[in-house]
């Protein structure tokens, strides 16, 4: 009977050893397991903790259940990928396909408007081929190319845009609905951390450049 709660204890302690949750979660079930039979082996048998335990097995088990589905392999399509590649690597591929619920792709013909100023233009763009211009005016005051976002302090500050954006060649481009993506990062803690991190790093390329 000893042996059972010697191998319980062993395991719980390799399970405090381990960084990654899902086999924390393994390990407190297989160390679950080792009191279960020490419960049914006592005399009398424990039926209390054996249902506690069971509780706690049970739990374990929707959560282990819910991060393998959530490591499973993602398969994303090539223009995915690639919006992936240029803009979001710091996303995880399960973030990337979360967001891409949210997410259209769209062509853009040579000075076609994409941003008015003034006018809070209800998405993100991610460039991802082609070429646009920033004007203040008539006069244009920077170029995006793939993997820079437009719109991004709109939805970081909710100020209306000070310039007006429109390609300066064809382009194709994703287009993320802002409302929805607010919605999205409001229920996803870590999306909205990896995503905001992101937002972060194109804003200060800019600054930069």
């Amino acid at each position: 009977m000893d042996a059972f709660i010697h191998a319980a204890n062993a395991t719980f302690l390799a399970s405090f050893l381990v960084r990654d949750i899902l086999k924390l979660r393994v390990l407190s079930v297989v160390g679950g397991g080792f009191l279960l039979a020490f419960f049914f082996v006592s005399n009398p048998v424990m039926w209390s903790s054996i249902g506690w335990n069971v509780l706690f097995t049970a739990i374990n088990g929707v959560q282990i259940t819910r991060l393998v589905l959530e490591r499973r392999p993602v398969r994303l399509s090539p223009e995915e990928h690639r919006l992936h590649q240029l803009a979001l690597k710091a996303l995880t591929p399960q973030q990337m396909r979360r967001l891409l619920a949210v997410v259209m792709f769209v062509d853009a013909e040579p000075e076609e408007i994409l941003v008015r100023a003034g006018a809070d233009p209800g998405r993100l763009l991610v460039v991802l081929s082609g070429a646009l211009e920033v004007r203040v005016e008539t006069r244009v005051v920077a170029r995006l190319g793939p993997g820079q976002f437009v719109g991004e302090m709109t939805f970081l500050t909710s100020a209306p845009p000070k310039a007006d954006v429109s390609a300066s060649e064809p382009a194709r481009l994703a287009s993320i609905d802002a409302a929805r993506l607010r919605a999205l990062l409001d229920a996803d803690a870590e999306l909205c951390a990896a995503f905001q991190g992101v937002l972060g790093a194109d804003v200060a390329s800019k600054l930069r450049a």
